[in-house]
């Protein structure tokens, strides 16, 4: 991913943003992806409650981006063309 951001003729700023969104998702994905883990191994002893919160993180974070950063840009960084599907 960062080869491609650094061959593309995006601005310093956006390519950096880009790297960072992709790296704190990464990073999200995978935390909650182990906490899961364990929660499923122990499924009697976890509270619904947490489960629920845990999995509004990612929705959240998709929140925040669209809020902060913008409709336009979010949806520029996150989409990817039919060829590429």
């Amino acid at each position: 991913m960062s080869a491609a951001v650094e061959k593309s003729n995006l601005a310093e700023f956006i390519g950096k943003g880009l790297k960072v969104l992709w790296f704190q998702d990464s990073v999200i994905a995978i935390v909650l992806a182990i906490v899961f883990a364990i929660v499923a191994i122990r499924v009697s002893t976890t509270p619904k409650g947490i489960i629920v919160v845990l999995a509004l993180f990612p929705l959240a974070t998709a929140a925040f981006v669209y809020y902060f950063i913008g409709n336009l840009w979010a949806v520029t960084c996150f989409w990817r063309p039919e060829s590429q599907r």
